[in-house]
């Protein structure tokens, strides 16, 4: 009867096959009239033969009796114990099943059952975020000058994991001490390695989360925890913490992890938050600073290309000018090699009008004298139009 049970409803509930199992109530209701048309059947026999036979067959009856009876409690509590093997793993969980103690295999959701007493299940709820927050202090990293020892030699730093060096294991000087709180939330995603694998996954996961946020937090500077480190500290936390469960083969999965605080001890609060609005101011400098630049560059680059722009143009009119006086050059220089008297007195002529032209005094020399006489028509052009002329100034 145990393997009819466990074949019937080991079928997959949402195959879609017509065959379904059947309901407890009509197994027993069977059950029960079966034996009833039984003890009925034994009953009638007995009957017949007490009719037939002497007085002294009445205890072969009673003991038939008492065999029937004991057949009928023998079947209800085999009915009882298949009925106690049936249960129904919920949509968001997974049941491990045993047998006699040994992992057997991780059953779906939907109706199962196991033989009671030879197997056994636990349930494990598969889609269930859980969480736990903890929060204690840690040491680390003071100053940039942490990273080298008393000699200049540099620390190492392997897989962005802290390494003092040899001289320094046991010297804490450049350490410091910071307080952090951490909240992690979690899942489980394999029930057998989360049930067989360790043996307290939430415990285990806690000393596993404290000892990554340890680690990371001795691998970072002070100020870097304490102001703009917080999510590379979340990330790194929850990296380690990760690659720590797939190691220990725990079946959990890190959904997320926060820093809730991050600050320094009580006893040294107000220094700390004078360093740390010291960084705030640095970073509100830093920030001013960058925007006069994207300010001031492109009005200086602006500048800049209006210079080579004007220093271009003025060569090519140099360029220009040059190449237009050696062809004019080169012209006159042709008229002249052809009548050279000519273009002389053309030449002198045309200078002595340009020279003339832009002044405002006239020498008039004469053969019959050797006075120069000076007209000075700058005042002539100043003078009213009534006023009376002096007689030219004669040099002699």
């Amino acid at each position: 009867m145990g393997n009819f049970f466990q074949n019937i409803w080991r079928r997959d509930p949402w195959s879609g096959s017509e065959q379904k199992p059947p309901e407890l109530d009509k197994i027993i209701a069977d059950a029960l009239s079966k034996l009833k048309k039984l003890f009925n059947a034994g009953n009638s026999g007995r009957s017949n033969f007490s009719n037939s036979g002497s007085s002294n067959n009445s205890r072969p009856n009673s003991s038939a009796s008492l065999s029937g009876l004991f057949m009928f409690a023998a079947i209800i509590l085999v009915l009882a114990w298949a009925a106690l093997g049936f249960f129904i793993v919920k949509p968001a969980e997974e049941a491990v099943i045993l047998r006699f103690g040994h992992y057997v295999e991780t059953v779906l959701p939907g109706p199962h059952w196991v033989p009671r007493g030879i197997e056994s299940y636990t349930k494990v709820n598969v889609q269930q975020v859980s969480s736990f927050s903890f929060g204690t202090d840690y040491l680390t990293q003071s100053s940039d000058d942490a990273n080298f020892d008393n000699n200049g030699q540099k620390a190492s730093v392997v897989n962005d994991t802290y390494t003092a060096p040899v001289s320094d294991v046991d010297d804490d000087t450049d350490k410091n001490v910071v307080n952090a709180e951490l909240s992690v939330q979690y899942r489980i995603i394999d029930p057998k390695q989360f049930l067989f694998n360790i043996a307290n996954g939430a415990t285990t996961l806690e000393q596993a989360a404290s000892a990554a946020l340890s680690e990371v937090i001795g691998s970072m500077r002070l100020n870097a925890v304490l102001t703009i480190g917080r999510d590379q500290l979340t990330s790194e936390v929850r990296t380690r913490l990760q690659k720590m469960m797939n190691n220990y083969q725990a079946g959990i999965e890190v959904v997320a992890v926060n820093v809730r605080k991050v600050q320094a001890p009580e006893e040294v609060a107000d220094a700390f938050l004078d360093v740390v609005q010291a960084g705030q101011d640095e970073q509100r400098y830093i920030q001013q600073a960058q925007a006069y630049a994207r300010k001031v560059i492109p009005i200086a680059e602006g500048g800049r290309n209006r210079i080579l722009a004007q220093a271009q143009a003025y060569q090519q009119e140099v360029i220009l000018n040059s190449q237009a006086d050696v062809a004019s050059y080169l012209a006159l220089l042709t008229v002249y090699q052809q009548a050279p008297v000519i273009t002389k007195d053309r030449m002198y002529l045309e200078m002595m009008q340009e020279v003339l032209s832009n002044t405002s005094k006239i020498l008039l020399d004469t053969k019959q004298s050797n006075n120069l006489i000076n007209l000075p028509l700058d005042r002539f052009f100043s003078l009213p139009k009534n006023t009376t002329l002096a007689k030219p100034a004669v040099i002699e």
